[in-house]
């Protein structure tokens, strides 16, 4: 290298180490409750997410919104979709660019009660318009309902 006798991080001994990643900010993190409502007939309840903002347009699981604080079981289950026996599974884990969000599944059996309601054959889930954390999800759910919870 033409600059070898003027380098100054080499006369340090630092060449090597340079250049120096910045640290990674710090990630909010935030907190939601999904629903894995099935109908006993091999289908899920999915809804649409609104056209506009994160995911926009996208299926998921119904759920709480995502906020900064965890939501106890009582709070969560305001927005269940249905009023059954729910079972919780594991937590999900997912990183976004912004922030990191926590979800907590809860699995249940419901009778299909409602026309506008979006019900999904699970053996058809991968060709539905899930985001990579609602598959997450799924498998958080599958894997509870094999295992009879957690």
């Amino acid at each position: 290298c033409p600059w070898t006798d003027h380098c100054a991080a080499r006369r340090a001994g630092i060449e090597t180490k340079l250049p120096a990643k910045s640290p990674k900010k710090a990630r909010t993190v935030r907190y939601g409750v999904h629903f894995w409502l099935t109908d006993g007939n091999g289908r899920v309840l999915l809804r649409r997410r609104p056209e506009s903002g994160l995911l926009g347009g996208m299926a998921e699981l119904p759920g709480t919104p995502w906020r900064e604080t965890p939501w106890t079981d009582e709070e969560a289950m305001v927005f269940a979709p249905a009023q059954t026996a729910w079972r919780p599974a594991e937590r999900v884990q997912h990183g976004f660019t912004h922030f990191e969000l926590f979800v907590d599944i809860h699995c249940g059996v419901a009778v299909s009660n409602g026309a506008d309601a979006m019900w999904w054959e699970i053996a058809e889930l991968d060709t539905a318009a899930l985001p990579s954390v609602m598959r997450k999800c799924v498998r958080s759910a599958q894997r509870a309902a094999e295992t009879g919870a957690r």
